[in-house]
């Protein structure tokens, strides 16, 4: 393992929905998927350093952005 953190990095999850008005909790489970099954391990083990975590849902043209 590298000592000196390698680059910034952070971690995108996508979820979509046909429902519109479900973006916002689409993306709050893109958030805790990424919390649930501990994505940042892997980046922190290679050395680098998280700067966020970005949960986004899509319904046709439509997102939500959560962080």
């Amino acid at each position: 393992m590298n000592d000196v953190p390698l680059e910034n990095a952070f971690i995108v999850e996508f979820k979509t929905t046909k429902k519109i008005k479900e973006l916002e909790a689409r993306a709050q489970e893109a958030l805790q998927q990424i919390e649930d099954k501990k994505y940042v391990l892997e980046l922190e083990d290679d050395g680098y350093e998280l700067s966020g975590n970005y949960g986004i849902s899509f319904c046709g043209k439509d997102c939500c952005v959560m962080y």
